[in-house]
């Protein structure tokens, strides 16, 4: 960290890197804790581990290898911050669609069975 570039690379890696894995993390959040109800479903715990397994060595490695590569130019370092905003932004868009028709979707009524509602099915 001698040079401003590479100060502002590293800068700009951990903030965007910080705003990416928030945003990747929470993508399928659709409640507030202990607001709505408990999941019933338990989650595969293969699958759990087979995603961090795929996720975490590009995370790891993503920052790494873009370094050197902003620190050769300004115009880099602005390259990449506009990628990262832009990466941001269409996150946040698909998540806000995601909650829009989540919560556009109909409750159960009293009387009717949530069996169907497992499926993915709707009226």
């Amino acid at each position: 960290m001698l040079t401003w570039s590479a100060t502002a690379s590293e800068l700009l890696n951990a903030a965007g890197i910080c705003q990416l894995l928030t945003d990747i993390l929470f993508f399928n959040v659709k409640t507030l804790p202990f607001a709505g109800e408990s999941a019933r479903q338990q989650s595969n715990i293969a699958f759990s581990v087979l995603k961090y397994a795929v996720f975490l060595p590009v995370v790891a490695w993503l920052p790494i290898a873009s370094e050197e590569w902003m620190e050769m130019n300004f115009l880099h370092i602005v390259l990449a911050a506009t990628l990262l905003a832009a990466v941001h932004l269409l996150i946040r868009i698909a998540n806000r669609a995601m909650i829009r028709e989540h919560c556009a979707m109909p409750a159960l009524e009293d009387d009717e069975e949530d069996f169907p509602m497992k499926l993915g099915l709707r009226y």
